[in-house]
């Protein structure tokens, strides 16, 4: 909002102006036909464009000031429109991408996945993890979440607002698929204690994150584990590398979420 503000005064200003010019000398002049020859007020309405004339000429002319403020609040709720603080729901900007529907479908996909595994994140629903990302991936979140548990720490992100995704690479080989997707979502992000404090980033500012995201579907184990060979005796599970194994999905998941760089808005 405060980005804004110039402009909002500015459209204010210009629009007083015009409103000024026109009940005081377009107005007159069009009604008497008699150039630049009006007739201002002892109440000084003479044009100067001072505070005390726009006072009288909103109250000796009610409806056009009603009009102008109309105008004025308009202007401020688009630009509020424009800079509003989305949640997770926020697709706008791939929406309106230049890609083809297909892409735009894939890129909606992979955001939408990226935001439920940041919720299952913050709120520790491993089981809603699991159907997420691979199984690699979820094993260092296991360990991870685990940690912050036992320190009675949580992760809080949120009002997130996406600022571009793009596609950065898709490929297909031995019957699976490799997405690579670039975004840029700013968000807050701190940790909290068990008190609610925070004890580390910031609950005031939002930070910008660029991302390059790794997708891939999910495959079929086929009685032995996919990270290390070795045969399963419980389909869910490794006992030889202790990996959680994902059931068969023909969904995407997330494979790996590389930070390129951040900045503190």
């Amino acid at each position: 909002m405060k980005k804004q503000l110039p402009l909002i005064l500015s459209a204010i200003f210009i629009v007083s102006l015009l409103f000024l010019f026109h009940m005081e000398i377009i107005a007159p002049m069009l009604a008497t036909d008699s150039g630049f020859d009006v007739d201002f007020d002892s109440s000084g309405g003479g044009g100067d464009g001072s505070l005390f004339d726009l006072i009288y000429l909103a109250i000796r002319y009610p409806i056009p000031t009603l009009i102008v403020v109309i105008i004025i609040v308009i202007i401020v709720m688009i630009e509020n429109n424009k800079k509003r603080r989305a949640d997770g729901s926020n697709f706008d900007n791939i929406k309106k991408s230049y890609y083809d529907k297909e892409t735009k479908e894939l890129l909606l996909k992979a955001y939408e996945i990226f935001y439920d595994v940041q919720c299952a994140w913050m709120n520790f629903d491993y089981d809603k993890l699991r159907t997420l990302v691979t199984d690699e991936l979820y094993n260092s979140y296991y360990n991870q979440l685990q940690t912050l548990e036992l320190k009675g720490q949580k992760n809080i992100m949120r009002d997130f607002f996406v600022k571009n995704s793009q596609l950065l690479s898709h490929k297909e080989e031995n019957d699976k698929i490799t997405i690579v997707v670039g975004l840029t979502v700013s968000f807050y992000d701190y940790i909290v204690d068990s008190n609610q404090k925070v004890i580390r980033g910031k609950d005031t500012k939002k930070v910008t994150m660029f991302y390059h995201l790794t997708f891939v579907a999910s495959v079929a184990s086929n009685g032995k584990c996919p990270n290390c060979g070795a045969p399963l005796e419980v389909p869910s599970y490794c006992d030889y590398c202790k990996s959680h194994i994902q059931e068969l999905s023909t969904g995407m998941r997330l494979a790996k979420k590389q930070a390129i760089k951040q900045k503190e808005e």
